[in-house]
């Protein structure tokens, strides 16, 4: 009986020996197929990865040599064209592609309000442009439009301010960042990315985090303030380009919604195929005075642009960003290249 159960024994083990060895085969088979998958994800990553940066470097070569024909002290229409015409580049390579979809875009930078405000007499009315967009955005999302807004929106300016180390009066916002947890200090140097602008101090009770995400990130029809600044252009800001909220944050802030879309639209109307260089001046001429008091430094051209480029192939999506920055003086090129 002994040996009986013994040789049971025997099989029982046996058996489960075998399924042990094959839970382990089942495993490493199972791992090797995950690992050949992710090779194979990895590897299409790093192909698609490379196909994008290097249509994006062939691009580049086409944008720089455009940009300086083109773009360079030219006007709205010039720049037009040439937004345009980079467009169908892409979506002519598109069509010859084996796979996948390319899109993308060129912006001028110079169309957006610089966020890096140079302690000069020219920064205090960029700061007036910031507050007057910060209020306005506000207004757009109904967070408030009274003399509290105004009053937070430039406190949040003067934050803004201490952050790049041209601001006054810095200690309260010297203790906030020391009470946070983690805690960390005033920068001091130029602002490298919009996202910096969620760590700025913000006014107590302004808005609160989602709404502060949204005034941020745009909704809807309302763009964010991510997309109206920039940190990669130190100004002056192309009258030309200039973006639909920015030329309303021209208008002094306690002008009305409607005389602020006025103004943009006879802007607009004005610019639009307009090839005199003083064109603004003239038109600033038939404007009310108090318009014309805080203005801060415009001009007619631009030597920076922002060229996105996105590669899409089912599931898979990849974008770059590229800023180029353009000497007319000697003709040279500088670009930096951002994950995007």
């Amino acid at each position: 009986m002994f040996f009986n159960n013994h040789k049971g024994s025997e099989k029982g083990a046996v058996l489960l020996i075998v399924l042990i060895l094959m839970a382990l085969v089942a495993s490493i088979v199972a791992d090797i197929i995950k690992a050949s998958r992710y090779d194979y994800s990895g590897a299409a990553y790093l192909k698609n990865s490379y196909v994008a940066n290097t249509i994006l470097e062939s691009a580049a070569d086409t944008t720089i040599a455009m940009f300086k024909d083109k773009v360079l002290g030219g006007t709205f229409t010039d720049f037009e064209k040439f937004r345009k015409n980079y467009s169908n580049i892409l979506k002519t390579i598109s069509g010859v592609m084996d796979a996948g979809e390319l899109s993308g875009k060129i912006e001028d930078e110079s169309s957006r309000l610089p966020i890096n405000m140079q302690s000069n007499s020219n920064s205090t009315k960029i700061k007036k442009v910031l507050v007057s967009l910060l209020f306005n955005l506000c207004e757009a999302h109904d967070f408030g439009s009274g003399d509290d807004t105004l009053d937070n929106a430039n406190a949040y300016a003067n934050s803004i301010l201490c952050w790049i180390g041209n601001g006054t009066l810095c200690n309260n916002d010297r203790d906030y960042y020391r009470s946070l947890d983690p805690e960390y200090g005033l920068s001091g140097k130029h602002i490298q990315s919009t996202d910096e602008l969620l760590l700025i101090r913000r006014p107590d009770n302004w808005l609160d985090d989602d709404e502060f995400m949204e005034l941020y990130n745009g909704s809807g029809n309302i763009p964010g303030l991510k997309d109206l600044v920039t940190p990669y252009s130190k100004g002056p800001m192309n009258i030309n380009t200039l973006k639909k909220e920015i030329v309303m944050a021209l208008v002094p802030v306690d002008r009305s919604l409607d005389e602020k879309l006025d103004f943009y639209s006879d802007l607009n109307s004005a610019r639009q195929g307009n090839n005199k260089a003083g064109w603004f001046s003239v038109f600033m001429q038939n404007q009310p005075a108090e318009y014309k008091k805080n203005l801060p430094e415009l001009s007619y051209g631009s030597d920076t642009v922002r060229v996105t480029i996105r590669y899409n192939k089912g599931i898979y999506n990849s974008s770059l960003m590229e800023i180029f920055n353009v000497s007319s003086s000697s003709n040279s090129v500088k670009y930096k290249k951002y994950g995007y």
